[in-house]
């Protein structure tokens, strides 16, 4: 289940555990800290975001409770900077929160490239999409007690295209096996990062 609460895109997953739950909002790199307007577009899963600014993409799982995200930009994974749409170890295609708790650039071949609108011939928007697979319950109560995803020290990039150093945090490791992640009980939407006809 998706909706919209408080400016967030929210996921529930109360078949899988009735902690089983993530919040995701927008922010302008470097801005004011405030979460920007979701809208939602139809009720096909699909939102959209204006602005004109390089964003940042947070996450907020309640409860500690760990979920694998895959973020795809206009085709392409965000951490693997391929079209691998699919949770993989090789190469490594998702994000997992906690202890992820925002990313700011996307990998596109061996560099990350901001998050945000870009100008195309055909339309002004920019197409992102999120997967998001909760741990297993089971996983999840081993995982309450022994804390076991360890952050570690990947990166997705140095820079970001414009020069402009990361503003957010690093990529943690995931010490998880693929078989945590509750594949079967996913949610995946689409939002479209638009670029605003006046002002911003």
């Amino acid at each position: 289940m998706i909706q919209i609460i408080n400016e967030e895109l929210t996921f529930a997953f109360p078949e899988v555990h009735e902690r089983a739950r993530i919040s995701m909002h927008f922010r302008i790199c470097a801005g004011d800290g405030n979460a920007l307007p979701i809208i939602c577009q139809n009720q096909n899963d699909e939102f959209l975001v204006s602005s004109k600014h390089p964003l940042e993409l947070h996450f907020r799982p309640a409860n500690f409770y760990p979920f694998a995200v895959i973020v795809m930009v206009d085709g392409i994974n965000a951490m693997s900077g391929d079209g691998t749409a699919v949770l993989s170890r090789v190469p490594l295609s998702f994000f997992v929160t906690p202890p992820q708790g925002a990313i700011d650039a996307f990998q596109f071949r061996d560099e990350a490239r901001p998050i945000k609108a870009t100008k195309k011939t055909f339309s002004n928007r920019t197409g992102l999409s999120l997967q998001v697979y909760p741990m297993k319950r089971k996983q999840y109560d081993f995982f309450a007690m022994q804390r076991r995803l360890i952050p570690g020290p990947e990166r997705i990039g140095p820079h970001i295209r414009e020069g402009m150093e990361r503003t957010c945090e690093p990529i943690y490791e995931d010490l998880s096996s693929l078989g945590d992640w509750d594949r079967y009980n996913g949610e995946r939407c689409m939002i479209w990062l638009e670029l605003p006809t006046v002002g911003d």
